[in-house]
């Protein structure tokens, strides 16, 4: 697997040449949606990924083109100012796809089922992606990523037949969307 692609955990500040690299991911994504999810009730970090984990998959089997969503993610600890609840644990994010994402419809779906959420449309002049990792190295902070971040590099050849056939699908999904976008 690419260096580039292995989860990072308390390092040193992102290289000019990182934070290009995700900005090229994001930029690549047709959608990104960034934001804040905080839990109603105090939880472990184990159980917190479980519930991150399977409200993306949920948003990827039941989004109208079975999209396949990754995400960059970083886990604070010190207190959100997103949260009603007075809870340390929280996940700042960018969700990443190349169907259509509606961040008001995953607000409101992280709100009724978890916590409270903030979610807007990717803006690369904010320098989200700075701020998802703004306290790399602080042991209050970690930040991981998708094991599907590959099909969102342009640049990335892929590495073996899983890779190949679902980069193959999400070309095939994509070209629909656009034939379907121009019968329109």
């Amino acid at each position: 697997m690419n260096s580039q692609y292995v989860e990072l955990h308390r390092r040193p500040p992102l290289s000019r040449e990182e934070k290009d690299f995700y900005k090229r991911i994001i930029s690549n994504a047709t959608c990104a949606v960034y934001g804040c999810f905080t839990f109603k009730h105090k939880l472990d970090e184990q159980k917190a990924e479980r519930c991150f984990s399977s409200f993306v998959k949920i948003l990827s089997s039941r989004w109208r083109y079975r999209e396949n969503i990754g995400w960059i993610k970083a886990v604070d600890m010190t207190l959100s100012g997103c949260s009603d609840y007075g809870v340390g644990l929280h996940y700042h994010f960018v969700l990443l796809s190349h169907a259509p994402l509606s961040p008001e419809g995953i607000q409101e779906r992280w709100n009724a089922a978890v916590g409270n959420s903030k979610c807007e449309l990717y803006d690369l002049h904010k320098k989200g992606i700075d701020y998802i990792l703004k306290m790399q190295g602080a042991n209050e902070c970690e930040w991981s990523f998708s094991d599907n971040l590959y099909l969102f590099d342009p640049c990335r050849t892929p590495k073996n037949k899983k890779e190949r056939r679902l980069l193959k699908r999400q070309n095939i999904r994509q070209a629909r969307r656009v034939e379907r976008a121009s019968e329109s």
